[in-house]
């Protein structure tokens, strides 16, 4: 299979290497690109006012890798305009060390890699372990679960605005895997001053008593199991439509 590999942890993301490795490891043709720093929640940006600069790199033996100094989306939309010969048959962004789960996603370099992606025609995944130090064995559980359902994941038949997000717990040994709909991660947020004027650092950590419904991505999630949620690039709120359109008001 075709396969190509992107994030938002930047080029030596041990994630993205650990799935590019194994992924290499057999007959499936990789291609890496990625920032050559961390990117994480840059969202969907685009570096449209100064050039892109990129440098070919030897990040695994065999591996056509390139780094570049711009976001994910930005890697997605050149590499595949400029530098990759073909189409995919799957575009997997990850594996991100950090959740990606419900709210999360407004602000994922790691979800906007896949999103532009499909925007581009592409068949896309994102994959994220929610934790920033995760435990090895859950990183390499998580890669062997992308691994053994490659084929299902390239054979699907996904709606031109839609990616899968997929979140697998920090532990080796998930409950099972749940199909999920997108819950809301709320997060405790601080801002702590810094050593100069004018400045401050966000932190938070997420709020693990706001109520989500049983069948959410953040309380599945939480309870031990893999979620796979089908989310869509078309945010039009259709029942609020409706409901304007009725009014009359506009």
């Amino acid at each position: 299979m075709k396969l190509f590999l992107t994030n938002d942890d930047g080029i030596f993301g041990k994630g993205l290497n650990s799935l590019a490795k194994s992924l290499a490891d057999g007959n499936n043709e990789v291609f890496v690109i990625a920032p050559d720093r961390e990117r994480s929640a840059c969202g969907h940006s685009l570096t449209i006012n100064n050039p892109i600069k990129y440098n070919k790199i030897n990040l695994i033996n065999g591996v056509e890798s390139y780094k570049t100094d711009g976001t994910p989306a930005d890697c997605v939309k050149f590499g595949l305009s400029m530098l990759y010969k073909g189409r995919p048959d799957l575009l997997i962004s990850g594996i991100n060390y950090g959740a990606n789960l419900g709210t999360d996603i407004l602000y994922s370099g790691t979800v906007s890699a896949a999103f532009e992606g499909r925007i581009l025609g592409q068949k896309a995944i994102a994959v994220s372990i929610p934790e920033h130090q995760p435990d090895e064995k859950a990183v390499q559980a998580t890669v062997d679960f992308i691994k053994q359902n490659l084929e299902v994941f390239c054979s699907l038949e996904m709606p031109e605005k839609t990616v899968l997000n997929i979140n697998h717990p920090n532990t080796p040994e998930p409950k099972g895997v749940r199909l999920a709909t997108m819950g809301f991660q709320e997060y405790d947020d601080e801002y702590i001053k810094g050593t100069v004027v004018n400045m401050f650092l966000l932190k938070g950590k997420p709020i693990k008593h706001y109520k989500n419904a049983e069948d959410t991505d953040v309380e599945l999630c939480r309870q031990g199991y893999i979620t796979i949620t089908p989310i869509s690039f078309n945010l039009t709120d259709n029942l609020f439509l409706e409901s304007l359109k009725h009014k009359g008001i506009f």
